[in-house]
């Protein structure tokens, strides 16, 4: 067990790093190889690792956790079908998901998450999601890249409200929110999660309650 960061613990396992959650049965593998570690921890095997580690993963339940693999290019839908339980998905794009289908996905759960900001006014909206999410509008790879928090915030300075606005919803009338998560449904996604920026979260889940689900029923 090479260390703990707050709630994930960092296993390394034959070079292959594995985060696994004390608190509940979360993981997180970058890599095939971390998948095939946890599987094997599964079946009965693993080891190799050593009795400090056994201990921990001996608080996962019985029964696998369903791994699901995060997907925003056809190679990563590739691995996604071929070896993990689902997908979650970063791009919209019904293409990727085909990917996914053909390469043993078919029939396995879909997740997408929608980005919105609800306020009581779409330039309320957009200001808040503009000060709380401008991560979101980063172009091109640095949100995979970028390796501090810091650098975070000096790429984030460059982003304007109407870059963000692009790319997350910020909309008090429920319209334009019905639309995109109707857009990941007709995609082929099974399963969207809403992530509401800001601290307006009681407004916001009174609004889809009311106003939101009841049209995608």
């Amino acid at each position: 067990m090479a260390f703990q960061n707050g709630l994930w613990t960092r296993l390394e396992f034959e070079g292959t790093p594995v985060y696994i959650r004390g608190d509940k049965p979360d993981w997180f593998v970058p890599n095939e190889a971390g998948d095939k570690i946890l599987r094997e921890v599964f079946r009965g095997g693993g080891n190799g690792l050593d009795l400090q580690t056994r201990l921990f993963l001996a608080r996962l339940p019985d029964e696998p956790v369903r791994i699901m693999v995060a997907a925003a290019k056809p190679r990563a839908a590739e691995l996604a079908g071929r070896v993990g339980d689902g997908i979650v998905s970063t791009a919209p794009a019904r293409r990727l998901l085909e990917r996914f289908d053909d390469a043993g996905g078919r029939g396995k759960p879909c997740y997408r998450e929608a980005t919105v900001c609800w306020a009581r006014t779409d330039a309320e909206a957009r200001r808040i999601a503009h000060r709380w999410w401008p991560n979101a509008a980063l172009a091109g790879e640095l949100v995979q890249e970028l390796p501090l928090p810091r650098h975070f915030a000096q790429a984030a300075a460059t982003v304007r409200e109407e870059d963000v606005a692009q790319v997350v919803v910020c909309a008090a009338r429920p319209e334009p929110h019905v639309a995109a998560l109707r857009a990941f449904v007709d995609a082929g996604f099974d399963h969207v999660y809403v992530h509401q920026v800001g601290p307006e979260q009681e407004g916001f889940l009174r609004f889809y309650a009311e106003h939101v689900l009841p049209q995608l029923a």
